[in-house]
């Protein structure tokens, strides 16, 4: 890709990526994320008629922040949007292995040699380790020469640290009990937040990850209600951070990634509170 080149990104949309993008000179065109099945690939199709994108950076599964997951057959239309219209897909799928029922969807690559797959154990086991890999598909060669000029070292203890865990099957078995944690904290969390919350309050139920997406009323302000809570010390994301152009201020993320106890549900019991002053 180079500088001015298009971008079709999810929407809401990880902000991370975002940043990345901008940062990149690239720009971005957003496509809508349904909240059960992910990117929306009838929408995708109808922007090609108009533009023409590079790339196509997807989250499939439980994405970050809608939690949602991508069916099958909607994997293979957008591999074969992809095939139709030259453009790379980029899978981001370092929620992957947090499955709440434990089942492991299977990658876009799968259906096309035009998918990027990324993976990593940042949501896993820790960000601080910086593990990550891919599976560049038909961009081995150019993958290759980019990493040697723009990181040509690895985190080489870190990489044996992970290895020693896949080896003794420690991996796996922390998977089998961090999936459970993780669903029990965000149902918990998710009940809170329905009983706390006015009645208006709309909360997605993630088959996967560790994060809530909350959706208010029109003209609620996530960004002041983002304030509000930091000065009784509670953190939260604002729905504007998802959005390239700088929407969904009506939405809001919670993390659900740390055990949930008196402090979390006292928390959730404070904003609950607040938040109708921030609706018209």
């Amino acid at each position: 890709a180079k500088t001015g080149d298009l971008v079709a990104v999810e929407s809401p949309s990880y902000f991370g990526t975002l940043n990345l993008i901008r940062n990149l000179g690239l720009r971005v065109i957003e496509i809508p994320v349904d909240p059960r099945t992910g990117l929306v690939v009838a929408a995708l199709a109808t922007a090609l008629r108009k533009h023409s994108i590079v790339a196509c950076v997807v989250q499939p599964h439980f994405q970050n922040p809608i939690g949602s997951v991508m069916p099958e057959s909607n994997k293979k239309a957008l591999a074969a949007l992809a095939e139709k219209h030259d453009f790379t897909i980029i899978e981001d799928d370092v929620y992957g292995d947090l499955s709440h029922d434990g089942v492991r969807p299977p990658s876009i690559a799968a259906h096309s040699d035009r998918v990027i797959h990324c993976g990593s154990v940042s949501k896993t086991i820790a960000p601080g380790l910086r593990v990550g890999w891919l599976v560049p598909g038909a961009h081995l060669e150019e993958i290759r020469r980019l990493k040697s000029i723009q990181c040509p070292w690895n985190g080489t203890l870190s990489e044996l640290v992970i290895a020693g865990l896949l080896d003794a099957g420690g991996y796996d078995r922390h998977l089998r009990r961090i999936r459970g944690l993780y669903a029990g904290q965000c149902a918990q969390t998710r009940e809170a937040v329905l009983r706390h919350f006015p009645d208006y309050a709309r909360v997605n139920r993630p088959a996967g990850g560790f994060v809530l997406w909350v959706e208010m009323p029109a003209g609620f302000d996530s960004q002041a209600f983002t304030q509000a809570a930091l000065k009784k010390g509670i953190s939260l994301s604002p729905g504007t951070i998802f959005s390239a152009s700088g929407g969904l201020n009506h939405c809001f993320r919670l993390s659900c990634g740390f055990a949930f106890g008196e402090r979390t549900l006292e928390a959730i019991s404070t904003l609950g509170k607040l938040a109708p002053h921030f609706v018209p």
